[in-house]
C-alpha cells in the first residue's frame, strides 16, 4: 500500500464549481500540482457523463470519473479502465412508470451514455439539459414519450418533478418504491420538487471504495467533499470527509471545510490539512 498517495473525492455543483458554474483557477492549478505527486483526483458527481466532461478537461486531471451519483464510473483518458456500472433495469421503470405518472409526478427524464428520455415539460429538466456546455463525444439522442413505450434498454437515472411537495406525499412515494420496487430507494432534492429513483446501496461513496482498493488507497488518506442529498454517504462514511460551508442541513458531519464553493473551500481545506500533515 502506497502510505503517501491521497485520493481526493470532490462533488462539482456547491462544491468545487462556484455558483456561476466555474472551476477557479486556484483549484485548476493546485489539482494539478497535487496530481503530478502521485495523488488521485477523483470528480464524483450527480451528473451525467457529457456535462461532467467539460470540467474534467479544464481540471486537465488524469483519473476516472464518478457519474450519475455513483451508478457509472469511467475513466476518459484510459480505455483499460473496467468500467463500473450499476444500471437501472429498463423493466423496473417501464412496469412502474404508469402508476408513478398517474399518482406522483407530471414530468420525468432518464438518461444513459446513448439516449436521454424525457415526458412531459421538457422546461422542467433545464438544469441537466440546457444548464452548461455538452461534449459532443458524450452528447445523447433526445427521446420524448411515454417511458412504458419508449424505454428499451437500461438507464443510469430516473428523476421526476413531483406533483406536490409536502412530507405525507413524499412518503406516499417512498412507501410505494419500497413495496413495488425492491431493490431501490427514492431520494428527494429542490425542495421535494425533484425525486430520484435509484438502485439502493448505490452511491458516490460506495463507487469510490472500489476506487479506492483498486489503487490501494488507505482510509487514513481518503478525502471527500460534498454539499448536498447526494454527498451525505460521500461525506459520512470516510474520516476525512468534509461539508462545505454553504452545505445543506442533510450534511452532520463535524468536518467543514474552512470557505465555501464561492471562495475555493475545496482547495483552501486541503491545503490546511496537508500543510498539518507536513
Amino acid at each position: 500500500m502506497n502510505k503517501s498517495r491521497l485520493l481526493i473525492a470532490s462533488d462539482l455543483d456547491g462544491t468545487l464549481l462556484t455558483d456561476d458554474k466555474k472551476i477557479r483557477l486556484e483549484t485548476r492549478l493546485f489539482f494539478r500540482k497535487l496530481e503530478k505527486r502521485g495523488n488521485i483526483i477523483v470528480l464524483a458527481t450527480g451528473r451525467p457523463v457529457r456535462t461532467t466532461i467539460p470540467f474534467y478537461k479544464k481540471l486537465k486531471i488524469h483519473n476516472p470519473i464518478i457519474c450519475y451519483n455513483g451508478a457509472y464510473c469511467f475513466d476518459p483518458l484510459d480505455e483499460n479502465f473496467k468500467v463500473i456500472d450499476y444500471p437501472i433495469e429498463k423493466d423496473v421503470v417501464k412496469n412502474n412508470y404508469l402508476y408513478i405518472k398517474e399518482h406522483f409526478a407530471d414530468a420525468a427524464l432518464c438518461e444513459n451514455l446513448h439516449h436521454i428520455y424525457y415526458d412531459g415539460e421538457k422546461e422542467l429538466f433545464g438544469f441537466t439539459l440546457i444548464r452548461d456546455k455538452n461534449d459532443p463525444k458524450f452528447l445523447p439522442t433526445e427521446i420524448k414519450g411515454s417511458f412504458e413505450k419508449t424505454i428499451d434498454e437500461n438507464v443510469y437515472s430516473f428523476i421526476l418533478h413531483a406533483l406536490r411537495t409536502d412530507e405525507e406525499f413524499a412518503q406516499e412515494i417512498k412507501e410505494y418504491v419500497k413495496a413495488k420496487m425492491p431493490g431501490y430507494i427514492v431520494d428527494f432534492w429542490n425542495e421535494n420538487w425533484y425525486f430520484e429513483i435509484r438502485k439502493e446501496g448505490v452511491n458516490k461513496a460506495s463507487t469510490l471504495k472500489i476506487l479506492q482498493e483498486k489503487f490501494n488507497v488507505s482510509s487514513e488518506n481518503i478525502f471527500t467533499f460534498g454539499d448536498s442529498t447526494n454527498d451525505v454517504e460521500l461525506v459520512h462514511e470516510f474520516k476525512n470527509g468534509y461539508r462545505m460551508k454553504n452545505s445543506r442541513q442533510c450534511l452532520k458531519k463535524e468536518n467543514v471545510t474552512i470557505k465555501d464553493n464561492n471562495h475555493n473551500g475545496v482547495v483552501s481545506t486541503l491545503k490546511l490539512i496537508l500543510k498539518s500533515r507536513d
